[in-house]
């Protein structure tokens, strides 16, 4: 609920994370995403001004239950220290 972060992911042009409510634009490059190991699901692995950045995405059902929506995707980003989670869904 209410993550206060949104993710645009691509692996042909940079990745856009946005973070902080809207204070914080952090661009990367994703590249081709790699099997999660052990479990069904894609990671994608990056670096932007020297911090790791990590995004994993998992099939399956995932709910806001603020909106009362489920979307088709777990979403888990790691970028440093710091750990976000949230749904997503495919926007093409």
């Amino acid at each position: 609920n209410e993550p206060g972060w949104h993710l645009e992911l691509f692996s042909s042009e940079p990745s856009v994370l946005v973070t902080d409510y809207g204070e914080t634009r952090i661009e990367f490059l994703a590249g081709a995403p790699a099997d999660l190991e052990g479990e069904v699901g894609s990671i994608f692995s990056a670096e932007t001004n020297g911090m790791p950045v990590k995004v994993e995405l998992r099939p399956g059902p995932c709910a806001d239950s603020m909106a009362d929506i489920s979307y088709e995707t777990s979403v888990l980003v790691r970028l440093g220290e710091q750990t976000l989670r949230g749904c997503g869904k495919a926007l093409h």
